[in-house]
């Protein structure tokens, strides 16, 4: 955590470096410095390396000096990695790796509400009525969420617009065929990309073959969004609007066995950020900036 903070990241690299983490958690790259530097990854590759082998660092110092739990400590009292030093080092690397991966985009997503928020005065008053109603002054708890629907679905509508991941992927566990329904083909442009699609509108799709979906384009998908689908309307997230949509139309966090075993906290902490947020500023957009300024509102004491 400190070693990672340490580290100034540009919004273009951070983007850059959460597709790159996808790719290197999937199937690590390859060590050739120059296929690297040909791929164009090798700067950020570089200072990725760096943070990982500060991460590591601040790790084994802790272990040593008997001080606060961390992911190394963890593998070593868990017994699930060897002896071997150099393995249960890699291993530490390793899970890090997906740690602050997950935190990259927390990070990101949260940047995501939070701007949408100032961008949105209608859609942040509306939030800050219920939060103000139902919290009276009071810092909300994990309970407390659940009495604040109009929030929930705010987040989820931010994840809709901004997902956190650049890309899923999904190896086909069988032979299967892939059949469009007739029409037009207009809705399906994203898909057509891709898939050589014959006449028949069917493609043949063999056991073991790697898909990849892009949530930012499948979150926008004229079959399961109403237009304008790059406009922020929350009520997308009504119950029944939910109930009504396939579960593969939304996927900020992957699906299937690749989705994030911390989804359920990632929400959680999202509404919280934006309900403290919203008890305590407004926000408002910087013209030519992707900055949010905050001004505090004025202090209420709980009921």
């Amino acid at each position: 955590g400190t070693a990672f903070l340490a580290h100034d990241f540009s919004g273009a690299d951070g983007l850059r470096l959460i597709a790159l983490l996808e790719e290197f958690l999937d199937e690590p790259p390859a060590a050739d410095a120059a296929a690297r530097a040909a791929n164009g990854e090798a700067a950020v590759f570089g200072r990725w390396e760096k943070i990982l082998d500060d991460v590591v660092a601040s790790q084994e110092r802790a272990v040593r000096d008997g001080g606060t739990p961390c992911v190394l400590s963890a593998l070593a009292s868990s017994g699930a990695v060897d002896d071997d030093i150099a393995a249960l080092h890699g291993e530490t690397r390793r899970q890090s790796a997906g740690l602050i991966f997950a935190a990259l985009n927390s990070a990101k997503e949260l940047k995501a509400a939070v701007r949408l928020l100032a961008d949105e005065p209608e859609l942040q008053a509306a939030a800050r009525a219920e939060v103000d109603d139902a919290l009276r002054g009071v810092p909300p708890t994990a309970e407390a969420l659940k009495r604040l629907p109009t929030c929930a679905a705010f987040v989820s509508e931010a994840l809709r617009l901004d997902p956190g991941i650049e890309h899923a992927k999904f190896v086909a566990r069988r032979d299967m065929w892939l059949k469009l329904p007739a029409g037009s083909a207009a809705p399906h442009r994203a898909l057509l990309m891709w898939l050589p699609l014959p006449q028949s509108r069917s493609a043949y799709i063999g056991r073991g073959t790697t898909l990849v979906v892009s949530p930012h384009v499948m979150h926008r998908h004229p079959l399961h969004w109403e237009a304008p689908a790059d406009e922020a309307d929350p009520r997308r997230f009504a119950a029944e609007a939910t109930a009504a949509r396939p579960p593969g139309a939304y996927i900020p966090f992957s699906a299937g066995r690749k989705r994030c075993i911390a989804m359920g906290h990632a929400l959680q902490q999202l509404q919280l950020v934006v309900v403290l947020l919203l008890q305590h500023f407004e926000l408002r957009p910087l013209r030519g900036s992707e900055a949010v300024a905050l001004h505090a509102r004025e202090a209420k004491p709980p009921e």
